[in-house]
């Protein structure tokens, strides 16, 4: 049941008919790990911050003091939202968003996909080819939805607000009941291309298996 500071807090999306009461409660009860380098981290988690997300596990390369910097400021943003950095992540049957500008993130996706280690996955290429890979079930795993996916990147120019765009998918995916399509979502400069992935699979993949 949330409480009317709560219901003042989140007012704005608690009216919207895709959120409602019940479903800022499921955000606030959410668990999920953000993997990206911590430049990436800063968009995309003022928006998940921001909606009441209620436990975030930053996966990420880099300062020690960066990070808690930034949880800091997450606090201030959103006390309610649980950060944190240890190893004792959510697992299985969290949520994992992927954001994926540097080679380094795009070896640990590889490594988190081998390993199925999340159940359910959105993972957004900040670069060339630009695209964002929305998975709430396996099949398909990263490696089938699209070869692209997985294959060697650099930040683009379009990183932030792709960033977001995955953020808001990931919001999406925290607030469905019944399992959603997997999509896969291309972008060619300023437009955008969806596209569903429901045979999007090898029956030989283990991964999908």
């Amino acid at each position: 049941m949330l409480t009317d500071a709560q219901i003042d807090r989140y007012s704005r999306q608690i009216i919207l008919p895709e959120v409602g009461g019940v479903g800022q409660e499921r955000l606030l009860a959410a668990q999920m790990t953000l993997l990206a380098e911590a430049d990436d981290l800063t968009p995309a988690l003022n928006y998940l911050a921001g909606a009441g997300v209620g436990a975030i596990h930053l996966d990420c390369p880099g300062d020690a003091g960066r990070l808690d910097l930034l949880i800091a400021q997450m606090a201030q943003l959103n006390p309610e939202v649980r950060l944190g950095t240890s190893a004792a992540q959510a697992g299985h049957h969290a949520t994992l968003l992927v954001l994926a500008a540097s080679n380094r993130i795009i070896d640990a996706a590889r490594q988190i996909n081998e390993n199925a280690a999340y159940a359910r996955v959105i993972f957004a290429r900040l670069g060339k080819p630009t695209l964002i890979a929305a998975l709430p079930s396996r099949p398909p795993c990263l490696a089938c939805a699209s070869p692209a996916l997985l294959e060697p990147v650099e930040r683009g120019s379009f990183a932030a607000p792709v960033a977001m765009a995955a953020a808001a998918e990931t919001i999406k995916m925290l607030l469905s009941v019944a399992p959603q399509p997997a999509r896969l979502i291309e972008f060619i400069g300023y437009e955008s291309r969806s596209s569903r992935l429901d045979s999007q699979w090898h029956p030989g993949c283990a991964r999908c298996a």
